[in-house]
């Protein structure tokens, strides 16, 4: 074997990990159940492999007609001093240098990775600059002694650097895997293999500690539609219960599982972190829904919001967070340190494809990257909302018998362009038909084909005493909302992965419920003003009268399309238009007018005289 070769093996040796002994701070087995009978079989083959190795001799009886290259010697000297890390630290990934694709690939001619393998000797040396170098060649060739004992001095003419002092070298970081680092200067990257449900509860069920607790982390952008209702049954992770009697630590199999609730990213719910305080309450409702018929009987104080940009309620772990690389494609190990425990950073599971249906280029625009603004879009009757053309709202505004053309407000709250035109403009423009007006759609070509019917959400939660403004404050004119011949109706329309729209309408009260229903306008005669407190859950008094009558409100309908009529929600409004709209310029008192005010002066001054006379 030629001299060469054998330090080129030696060297590839240690840069891909090769015979690489596991230590103590390795990621444990428990952690990938899956390389557990991997270990055994490598082990083996490495034992194998060590023993019947043995020097080869080799008797060439012919020549070489081709020259051989001369390999370089500084390639040959320069030998890594360190390894490459065994995870990536921002996604979690094994390295490796063979799938290019895949999370954990290390490129090694990489500027970052050379420099951390010790392949790429830096001099800290500055460089001399181009005019320093003409006036050390014009000294050169004049005699600078026989000037200088003249009294000239042309070595001032250079300019004087100060020494630089060498600073101590901070401690190197491990380079991120090559999909990290696309990710964070690029905003690309491939999908990696999300696990399963099963595999996240192995994965828990191997840790070793009697202490154990799941953070839940839902995303405020489409909440709740990222929640898995079922989570706590499939890890056997037991909420409390609202009685006070149950207990407030439970142990099953000797273990004890917990799970809490984070919803991340709630600076895109407010401007201020006083307002999203404000929202806890309804998230706790919100979530409960979600939760289903579990959600009736459980506490819920173990909900809360994180905003690692704006640094609310995470003032210790923002940096820590903010910092980390990508998505998470394996278990993260976090140590604390003295035995007392670990923080496991799981991969998330799979969650839509809706990204699949949009051209590559602009799937970026999917992602809420900053609070939106939304502007007000007035939807009348024959009108719809597109959402970056392929997503389509069509409100049911015509006039029914009797009833009036309703007129919706919509406000989106999606990075996602929001165009309103006439109906049939706006199916052309999702299902891409030729004739399309020239609005921007950025699905694939022949998504549009590929258009269904998501839903009909009705509008039945009540938002007046919300957007009424003064008639219904108490420290204003304090109406009830009984009293008032209109109802103003809402409802959020989720788009998973991207937003919200909020739909709002405002319907009378007689339209809304039939005679002899609800409103005070079935007999005609509007109620008397009364301004003392309703009584004490007047409202499941009401809607517990209205079943036994068997009144059904006639709520207005909103249709909504997508593509293969997937990736829609609704929830209760979170009003946060009220939140979030731009503050009106109160206008100042207007400057006094000054006409006639010298006139006005003069009589009140003789009048003054006359009178002390």
């Amino acid at each position: 074997m030629a001299p060469g070769r054998a330090l080129h093996s030696r060297w590839l040796g240690r840069v891909f990990n090769i015979e690489r002994r596991a230590t103590p701070s390795e990621v444990p087995l428990y952690l990938c159940p899956a390389f557990r009978s991997l270990s055994t079989e490598h082990a083996t083959l490495r034992r194998s492999y060590r023993a019947k190795t043995s020097p080869v001799r080799v008797r060439r009886l012919h020549t070489e007609t081709v020259a051989s290259v001369n390999v370089e010697p500084l390639a040959l000297n320069n030998q890594p001093t360190k390894t490459l890390p065994l995870q990536c630290h921002g996604c979690g990934a094994l390295s490796q240098t063979t799938v290019p694709d895949e999370a954990g690939y290390y490129d090694v001619s990489r500027k970052a990775v050379k420099r951390y393998l010790g392949l790429m000797q830096e001099t800290d040396e500055e460089k001399p600059q181009e005019t320093d170098q003409i006036v050390q060649q014009a000294l050169q060739s004049v005699d600078v002694e026989a000037l200088e004992r003249q009294g000239i001095n042309l070595k001032a003419l250079l300019p004087e650097r100060e020494p630089v002092v060498k600073a101590a070298p901070a401690v190197e970081k491990p380079p991120l895997c090559d999909r990290c680092h696309t990710l964070i200067h690029h905003a690309s990257g491939n999908s990696i293999y999300h696990p399963s449900i099963e595999s996240l509860r192995d994965t828990i069920d191997e840790s070793p500690y009697k202490h154990n607790h799941v953070y839940h982390v839902l995303d405020a952008a489409d909440f709740p539609m990222s929640l898995l209702s079922k989570l706590h049954g499939l890890l056997d992770v037991t909420l409390r219960t609202q009685n006070r009697r149950s207990k407030s630590v439970k142990y099953q199999h000797g273990r004890r599982i917990e799970m809490s609730f984070i919803i991340s990213r709630s600076d895109l719910l407010a401007p201020q972190k006083a307002q999203v305080d404000s929202l806890m309450p309804y998230l706790k409702e919100t979530l409960r829904e979600a939760l289903g018929r579990v959600g009736g009987r459980v506490r819920l104080g173990n909900v809360h919001c994180v905003s690692a940009k704006r640094g609310w309620w995470t003032k210790d772990l923002k940096e820590e967070i903010w910092k980390r690389g990508g998505t998470t494609a394996s278990p993260i190990r976090v140590p604390f340190g003295s035995g007392r425990g670990e923080l496991i950073d799981l991969p998330g599971l799979a969650r839509s494809d809706l990204e699949y249906h949009i051209t590559p280029s602009q799937r970026s625009s999917l992602i809420m990257k900053a609070r939106v603004l939304p502007e007000q879009q007035v939807l009348k009757p024959g009108q719809s909302l597109l959402l970056g053309g392929f997503l389509r709202l069509t409100p049911r505004n015509t006039a029914a018998a009797g009833d009036d053309e309703l007129v919706f407000l919509a406000y989106a709250f999606t990075p996602l362009d929001a165009h309103t035109t006439a109906t049939d403009k706006a199916v052309a423009v999702q299902t891409q038909a030729p004739d399309a007006p020239h609005v921007e759609n950025i699905a694939l070509p022949g998504t549009g084909a590929k258009i269904r019917h998501a839903g009909a959400f009705q509008l039945r939660y009540d938002v007046t005493k919300a957007r009424t403004g003064p008639l219904t404050r108490k420290e204003a004119v304090g109406l009830k909302v009984d009293q008032l011949p209109y109802r103003v109706l809402g409802l959020d329309i989720l788009v998973e992965g991207c937003g919200w729209v909020e739909v709002v309408v405002q319907v009378r009260t007689r339209q809304l419920f039939p005679s002899g229903g609800d409103g005070g306008w079935g007999d005609g005669n509007m109620q008397t003003l009364d301004l003392r407190p309703e009584p004490v859950n007047v409202e499941k008094r009401r809607s517990r009268e209205e079943e036994e009558r068997g009144v059904e409100a006639r709520w207005p309908v909103i249709d909504v399309y997508s593509p293969e009529g997937a990736f829609i929600g609704y929830r209760s409004p979170m009003n946060a238009w009220m939140l979030n709209k731009p503050k009106r310029d109160t206008r100042a008192r207007p400057r006094k007018s000054m006409k006639g005010a010298k006139k006005r002066e003069k009589r009140e001054r003789r009048a003054r005289e006359a009178a002390d006379v």
